[in-house]
């Protein structure tokens, strides 16, 4: 399925909430399995690591790193070293296109599980964001995404959260 079809026409906006409700001390996200994601330990660790992710300098458009995550049996978290971070630059050319539609998930076809993690120059737009919650359960996992900029009424609130239930969280 290509990203296009994964938006579907689609929009989503994403509930906003304190990112500490998901990923501070010993918040139980995952009540009656609503989530199915990791514990919020695991869960902090993974924003921390997207936002760490390099994006390419003096680029026009957005840029953004893509990176398949492991997490380990002591609740380390690492990206694999075959799924080296990819980096995309892409000027613009217009609303009805999208950078995602070109880069994303053609890397991760012989990979369809496990956690993504994302940073981006831009927040996703509400098309990409539902094209994001498609992906997230797809592979039955949870996409963190960081951007630097707002986009499409996020506000500060640049961590996006998808989780392979479909819910999906920004703040």
């Amino acid at each position: 399925m290509d990203w296009d079809e994964m938006c579907g026409g689609r929009t989503e906006t994403g509930k906003q909430i304190d990112l500490n409700t998901i990923c501070g001390g010993n918040v139980d996200h995952n009540k009656r399995d609503k989530t199915g994601m990791p514990d919020a330990a695991i869960v902090a660790k993974m924003v921390k690591k997207a936002q760490s992710l390099p994006l390419a300098d003096g680029h026009k458009g957005i840029a953004f790193t893509v990176a398949r995550c492991a997490v380990d049996s002591n609740g380390g978290i690492a990206t694999s070293d075959q799924s080296k971070q990819f980096i995309y630059m892409y000027d613009r050319r217009g609303s009805g296109v999208c950078v995602e539609d070109s880069v994303l998930p053609k890397e991760y076809k012989n990979n369809p599980i496990g956690p993504v993690l994302v940073h981006q120059s831009v927040a996703p737009c509400k098309r990409c964001r539902a094209g994001y919650k498609e992906w997230a359960r797809q592979r039955v996992s949870t996409i963190v995404v960081s951007a630097d900029e707002n986009y499409d009424n996020c506000g500060a609130n640049k961590v996006f959260i998808f989780t392979p239930t479909g819910l999906v969280f920004f703040g």
